[in-house]
C-alpha cells in the first residue's frame, strides 16, 4: 500500500517517506478490523511508532474522496484510486504496509459468465506473479 496524500499536501513531494515523518497527520482509515487498517497498524507498531487515525470510513470510495480534497491521508491499495486527479500516491521507505487481495477459481470446472468476467478483471487490475 501507498500512502494517498492530496496533490498540495507537503508530502506530495518526493517519492519516499518515512513513517516517522507521519506522526502529525491527520489519517482516515477503515474499521479497526480492516486488513488494510490491520496491515498498517502492524507496520507501524513493528517500528515502535503510533498512527492515529481521526476518521473511520466504513467505505474505500469515501476514504479516496477524503485524501482527494484534502481531508486526510491515508494508506490506499493503488487499485482503490481509480481517478487519480488530486492524489499523489507516495512509497512508505521501509516495511511499508501490505494489503494483498486473493482471488481462488475452480481448476476443475468452467466459470460462469459473470464469474470469468470477475476474474478477468481482477487480473487486469494487477500484476499477477
Amino acid at each position: 500500500m501507498a500512502l494517498g496524500v492530496h496533490t498540495e499536501h507537503p508530502l506530495a513531494g518526493p517519492p519516499e517517506v518515512e513513517r516517522a515523518a507521519l506522526a502529525d497527520e491527520t489519517f482516515a482509515g477503515g474499521p479497526s478490523n480492516w486488513a488494510t487498517r490491520v496491515a498498517a497498524a502492524r507496520a507501524f507498531a513493528a517500528a515502535g511508532l503510533e498512527r492515529r487515525v481521526a476518521l473511520e470510513i466504513n467505505d474505500t470510495r469515501t476514504m479516496v474522496e477524503f485524501v482527494r480534497h484534502g481531508v486526510a491521508v491515508a494508506f490506499l491499495a493503488p487499485s482503490f484510486v481509480r481517478d487519480p486527479e488530486g492524489i499523489a500516491l507516495i512509497s512508505i521507505r521501509d516495511h511499508a504496509p501490505v494489503f494483498e487481495t486473493f482471488v481462488a477459481a475452480p481448476s476443475a470446472r468452467r466459470l460462469g459468465a459473470a464469474a470469468a468476467a470477475l476474474l478477468a478483471l481482477a487480473q487486469s487490475r494487477v500484476a499477477t506473479p
